[in-house]
């Protein structure tokens, strides 16, 4: 080796003091930034879809016991109450799609 020479350079080895002058690098990040990406809480999507689900199935419910109590209370003719009794089960199965739905978005949010 030549006299006055650093044979660090030539190894590969890199300095630890960055030269005079010169920028150093920015220190690598001690976390995951992947981890920062994941939410922390649950998904408010999938909160406000049940309450929807929840009011939908709600709304159904009483709608029918309140129709089934008048159409006894006022007589109404059994094709009218038929009528109100298949628009509840179409609100049930509203209902059940939203419930259906809840779950997708539960499952998705899981990954």
């Amino acid at each position: 080796m030549a006299a006055g020479r650093d044979s660090r350079a030539l190894s590969g080895h890199k300095r630890l003091v960055p030269r005079s002058g010169r920028p150093s690098r920015p220190a690598a990040p001690t976390e995951d930034p992947r981890l920062k990406a994941t939410p922390k809480g649950p998904d408010p999507r999938l909160g406000a879809a049940g309450r929807r689900a929840a009011l939908v199935l709600a709304g159904v419910g009483l709608f029918w016991i309140a129709v089934t109590a008048l159409g006894d209370a006022l007589g109404w003719s059994p094709r009218l109450r038929a009528l109100l009794d298949l628009f509840a089960l179409a609100g049930f199965g509203f209902a059940l799609y939203l419930t259906w739905q809840v779950w997708r978005l539960s499952r998705t949010h899981k990954g």
